[in-house]
């Protein structure tokens, strides 16, 4: 007889698989992986605690990782078939290259539930394959003939958590502090950050303003009734006065906006890092922003570390995220369902942000702030705006190349 509670089915499910001879996998309708089988974990040896989350992406060789969850995050978010080959450290230290592939499921009912994910050791196939054409690498090569970005390693490397919910601004951040020679630790929500706090010892934090279960401020008060010195440096999307002050009132130290700036980037873990040392808490005020840019290409590339494949694979999922919730934005706002408006044009500024569409950003920002104040009134306005804004964009991109968007 059919069990009709999706949980029980999960819970089935789950110990179906936990005897299966594959690697497999689950996530939850967050993208989140929140299963993995026993035939996984004795490949990686590592807890199940350790992989949960995003954790699994530890584990992968560094020159596949970006492509792998860039790939992850489209597949998802279009609900589409995820399937991907790259690099895997088993737990005796030797790179795998395993074949990962996953299809999304319901209740039945027609409720996403997540994804469920097969995985199998492809190493003796690609090692011949190899032997043929020379090595493979699941992360595309910057052009022949463009200079990539070079990044310098700081003198001094420090333990660094960033408290960050969007999963590209995670990687791209994650990817440059390693390349400073950093230790980054990620805190996917506020209330994370705050755990992993008090449970380790960081040098500096990095704390995202809006985010799921306990945002920025909330979390950097908690974090000063435990420690009054260690520096947290906010980074946010809006680089107003009233935003930069109501940071400092939270106890955070310092203010870096979105995307992120290369050269600011170290100067700022420098002089805070500096500062806490020397018990000198100064910070400075952010500078203005400069007139907004439909698409800042050449900080782009920058940001991307000249990877012309990340840049794509971003760009590709901003254009996801604008199909799945540009519909939903307009249905809401004719109504007058505020709250959704305002929840679902954070998120696509988000992935705005981290394309360096400035234009695009601040037309989200606009109907961000209306929905967050409940300004009806505005509503068909603004979400024409955004519509003339996504248009200008797409124009604006393909005259560098990037004709796969539609």
């Amino acid at each position: 007889m059919q069990d009709d509670n999706p949980l029980n089915n999960i819970i089935f499910l789950k110990s179906f698989l936990d005897g299966f001879p594959a690697m497999t996998w689950i996530s939850d309708i967050t993208s989140s992986r929140v299963y993995f089988n026993r035939a996984w974990l004795d490949f990686t040896g590592r807890a199940l605690s350790s992989e949960a989350g995003f954790g699994w992406k530890e584990n992968i060789h560094p020159g596949d990782s970006n492509a792998c969850i860039a790939e992850y995050v489209s597949a998802f978010n279009s609900r589409g078939i995820f399937s991907a080959e790259y690099r895997i450290m088993n737990k005796s230290g030797e790179y795998r290259w395993i074949r990962d592939s996953a299809w999304p499921f319901d209740d039945g009912a027609g409720n996403f539930y997540g994804y469920l994910g097969f995985c199998q050791d492809v190493t003796d196939k690609i090692n011949g394959i190899q032997a043929v054409c020379g090595p493979l690498s699941a992360a595309s090569s910057p052009a022949v003939g463009k200079a990539a970005f070079k990044i310098d390693k700081c003198a001094q490397s420090y333990d660094i958590l960033v408290a960050e919910d969007n999963i590209i601004s995670y990687i791209l951040i994650e990817e440059l502090l390693k390349k400073m020679g950093h230790r980054p630790q990620k805190a996917e929500d506020g209330l994370r950050a705050v755990e992993m706090f008090e449970a380790g010892r960081y040098d500096i934090i990095f704390m995202d303003i809006q985010m799921p279960v306990l945002d920025g401020y909330e979390a950097a008060r908690r974090i000063r009734k435990i420690d009054s010195g260690v520096p947290i440096v906010a980074i946010t999307a809006n680089a107003t006065k009233g935003d930069y002050e109501k940071c400092m009132e939270a106890g955070m130290n310092d203010y870096l906006c979105k995307p992120i700036d290369i050269e600011k980037f170290g100067k700022i873990i420098s002089r805070n890092v500096k500062a806490f040392a020397t018990k000198n808490s100064a910070a400075a005020a952010p500078e203005p922003e400069a007139f907004p840019a439909v698409f800042d290409r050449q900080r782009f590339v920058r940001n991307t570390f000249s990877d012309d494949k990340l840049a794509r694979d971003i760009i590709k999922v901003l254009f996801e995220d604008l199909q799945n919730y540009l519909a939903l934005i307009k249905t809401a706002a004719a109504c007058n369902d505020s709250q959704t408006v305002y929840k679902s044009a954070h998120r696509l500024k988000g992935s705005a942000i981290n394309v360096c569409a400035d234009r695009l950003k601040q037309a989200l920002l606009n109907l961000e702030t209306a929905g967050r104040e409940e300004r009806l009134d505005s509503m068909a306005d603004l979400v024409a705006a955004l519509d003339d804004e996504v248009s200008i964009f797409n124009d604006e991109i393909k005259k560098y190349g990037y004709l796969h968007v539609d």
